[in-house]
């Protein structure tokens, strides 16, 4: 058994962890051009009006899988997703499908993600590039059994909890 020390172990995995993160950067742009690929012919029918194009499952898990690289916390990853504007596209998304729980748990992992490491250039894309605190004032607007011009009702709001 090979005995290491908390900070031989801390530096092993953060090479690692460079070193797994590096793959998926490269192809990032790559898959970012698929969070645009929509089929406008599908239309999904719910409860409240159709959605179209529904998000689908392929850009539920690349928005998945920005969430799982901001976990991480490799820069590298950060300022991959900053200059290609991932976080940006993926909170647009938030407020595109107001009603889809699975995208805004990702969402909202990838805000706090975001907002916990305490890099200056990433809390300033969330709250300026992304524009998140104008979306929520906006969204809190519409909140009241609203109807927007594509027929879909606002009948949400969003809730807001700070932890200490």
């Amino acid at each position: 058994m090979i005995h290491l020390s908390t900070d031989m172990f801390s530096i092993m995995l953060d090479c690692l962890l460079r070193e797994l993160t590096s793959i998926p950067v490269i192809m990032l742009g790559a898959l970012l051009k698929l969070l645009d690929i929509t089929s406008s012919e599908n239309v999904l029918p719910t409860t409240y009006g159709c959605l179209c194009p529904p998000l689908g499952k392929h850009r539920l898990k690349i928005v998945e899988f920005i969430s799982v690289l901001l976990t991480i916390g490799s820069e590298i990853a950060e300022k991959e997703l900053i200059s290609q504007s991932a976080i940006k596209h993926c909170i647009d998304l938030f407020f595109q499908y107001p009603y889809n729980n699975f995208l805004h748990h990702h969402v909202e992992n990838i805000i706090v993600s975001c907002l916990e490491v305490k890099r200056n250039q990433l809390i300033d894309h969330v709250l300026n590039d992304c524009g998140l605190v104008g979306k929520v004032l906006a969204a809190e607007k519409k909140s009241s059994l609203s109807v927007d011009s594509n027929g879909v009702i606002y009948s949400w709001i969003l809730c807001i909890s700070i932890s200490p």
